[in-house]
């Protein structure tokens, strides 16, 4: 096991140490320098000896189950580099921003990620809640600290400059935590939309350009997911012309088609948030009047606070605003379950 930690107030790194102690032979710690997330993981991973490696965020917890299903799918499959888990919220009712965030990821990850996995073949790595193949970053020299979404990035060079793939089984499940605040929140999903649409401007042309290697479907894929970072305008826009429409502002769409495409957009993204809610397997739906109507609104909340981060993310990236790496920091209910790690097959560990 290793246990990458850095910058910690909950004693990370003391109790680790602890356990490096009582286990000399299996637990490694290492303290990482590189104020990213990116630079750490490399620093890490000079010292793995095994051919596969769980990876997890501080705040992730899997079970046993998780580690065997994505070992059998990298034993059976020798083309897959990447098994990615689905992540779910551990708490996902605690509060009302606990619900909030809910409502998107569990759309994300139980309808959109298997979505583009299924369909286009274009599935990512989220970054942990993963297993990989020791040798598959080593393949595109590591992880890149010139980006706020080290993620993405990985995935993009792996599907440009290798035939390793990534495959998403959403019934591997690690349970996670929610950000801490609001401000948090909008930090964490602003880094991600700054992040996919660098990634979007970098290796977008090179994604149509080996449409014939990759498949024009993985490659129409891959432009639709990082569209994904910028697509707001979809459902915010034609709302926003209805309400100029009113106020006698007139556009110069016709007003049918704002309409049209108003009454189309809206629905469809509350039926999809709201089914996603009330099949998911992992999170039971509160079948009540209140939870229902709460479920509406944060679905159609949604909506502004996406159409938000992502201009704001465009301006930054468009202004040529320094990319700062913010970690995210958690609403921890249970110190105890806090532990960061990185998890090899024979059971050796290492800090960050």
């Amino acid at each position: 096991m290793l246990v990458p930690a850095e910058k910690s107030t909950d004693r990370t790194v003391a109790i680790a140490e602890e356990y490096r102690e009582r286990y000399p032979d299996r637990v490694r710690v290492i303290e990482g320098t590189s104020g990213s997330k990116a630079g750490d993981l490399n620093l890490a991973w000079e010292h793995i000896d095994t051919p596969y490696v769980l990876l997890l965020d501080a705040d992730e917890t899997v079970d046993a189950a998780f580690v065997a299903r994505g070992l059998d799918v990298l034993e059976d499959s020798p083309s897959v580099g990447i098994v990615q888990g689905r992540k779910v919220e551990r708490y996902p009712y605690d509060s009302g921003l606990a619900r909030f965030v809910s409502v998107e990821r569990r759309h994300s990850t139980w309808m959109d990620h298997p979505f583009m996995h299924d369909v286009f073949g274009a599935s990512h790595f989220a970054g942990s809640a993963a297993l990989l193949r020791y040798e598959v970053p080593l393949a595109v020299d590591g992880w890149s600290d010139e980006t706020l979404t080290e993620d993405i990035d990985l995935t993009l060079r792996l599907y440009l400059d290798t035939s390793w793939r990534v495959r998403y089984v959403p019934g591997m499940v690690a349970r996670t935590l929610n950000p801490k605040s609001v401000l948090t929140l909008v930090r964490q999903r602003r880094r991600w939309a700054r992040g996919w649409v660098s990634a979007l401007a970098t290796h977008g042309v090179d994604i149509l350009r080996n449409g014939r290697r990759l498949g024009w479907i993985r490659s129409v894929g891959l432009i639709w997911l990082l569209f994904t970072a910028v697509n707001a305008p979809l459902y915010t826009v034609f709302p926003a012309l209805v309400v100029g429409w009113l106020l006698g502002l007139a556009p110069t769409v016709p007003f049918w088609l704002v309409v049209s495409l108003a009454i189309i957009v809206i629905p469809a993204r509350v039926i999809a948030f709201g089914y996603a809610a009330l099949r998911d397997p992992e999170i039971p739906v509160r079948a009540r009047p209140l939870s229902i109507a709460e479920l509406l609104v944060h679905t159609s909340l949604w909506i502004p606070m996406t159409w938000f981060i992502q201009l704001h993310a465009l301006y930054l990236q468009l202004s040529g605003a320094p990319k700062i790496w913010e970690g995210t920091e958690k609403a921890v209910r249970q110190p105890s379950e806090t532990t960061s790690s990185i998890v090899t097959r024979d059971g050796h560990a290492r800090p960050k």
